[in-house]
């Protein structure tokens, strides 16, 4: 909920400024004005975001991924994008008790799907994604390939991902 509060925040106040800059061309700003302006813009924000949220809840449940049969569970998974380049492209990152596994929904230029075993992470932290946000996941791998995602509660998944790497090690 505190997520879905902040998104239509996020998507509001911006919408809010715009449309009295806008109306400020036009009209003397008054408070019907800025009462308008506001309500059209929380209902901008609220429609947008729960669209946004139903869009990607629908979208993560088609992206199907293959464990192995013998003693492969999940762990957690979550919605992610994973940069290839200057893409952040979309999916979903799970995590199973032998690897990390990103698969790309349909709705990207550079779909594809990366495994990662748990044994091939050096370290794992979380980023700030355009060094502002704390939602993203930084891997670095053994041969150093570096990986970088923006997945919610960044925090958890590292914690979790740890976790996995220390069990898997015993």
């Amino acid at each position: 909920m505190k997520k879905i509060l902040l998104s239509i925040l996020y998507l509001g106040l911006p919408y809010f400024a715009l449309t009295i800059a806008w109306k400020s061309f036009d009209d003397v700003i008054n408070s019907q004005v800025v009462l308008s302006s506001a309500f059209s813009s929380l209902l901008f924000a609220v429609f947008f975001t729960l669209f946004a949220k139903y869009l990607t809840k629908s979208s993560l449940k088609k992206i199907q991924i293959e464990l192995n049969p013998e003693d492969e569970k999940i762990i957690k998974e979550d919605g992610a994008n994973h940069f290839k380049g200057a893409e952040g492209v979309g999916g979903k990152l799970v995590l199973t008790n032998k690897r990390l596994i990103f698969k790309s929904h349909k709705f990207n230029i550079q779909n594809h799907e990366e495994s990662i075993g748990l044994g091939q992470i050096k370290t794992v932290e979380r980023r700030k994604t355009w060094h502002i946000i704390n939602n993203g996941l930084l891997l670095q791998l053994v041969n150093n390939d570096v990986h970088k995602f923006v997945v919610n509660s960044a925090s958890e998944w590292v914690n979790t991902i740890d976790q996995q790497r220390r069990i898997q090690r015993q």
